[in-house]
């Protein structure tokens, strides 16, 4: 069971990091926007969106704590 937490919670980080949340800044106002693969960044107004890494970061620690507390109590 503690290989399957593993594998789950890897696996979820990979894909947490291939499809980031972007957001993008213009003129001083901040728009949140979508996922999307980390290759091909989304475009608004010409512009491309960039990497949300508060966003991301705080999701990854999220994902950490959520399966640490699996694998403590799938024992």
């Amino acid at each position: 069971m503690h290989e399957a937490v593993l594998i789950l919670g890897a696996a979820v980080v990979v894909f947490m990091v291939l499809f980031p949340p972007y957001v993008m800044r213009r003129k001083g106002q901040v728009a949140s926007h979508n996922y999307s693969f980390i290759c091909t960044p989304p475009r608004r107004f010409g512009r491309r969106c960039v990497v949300n890494v508060p966003a991301l970061m705080s999701q990854l620690f999220a994902c950490g704590v959520v399966f640490s507390l699996l694998e403590v109590f799938c024992e």
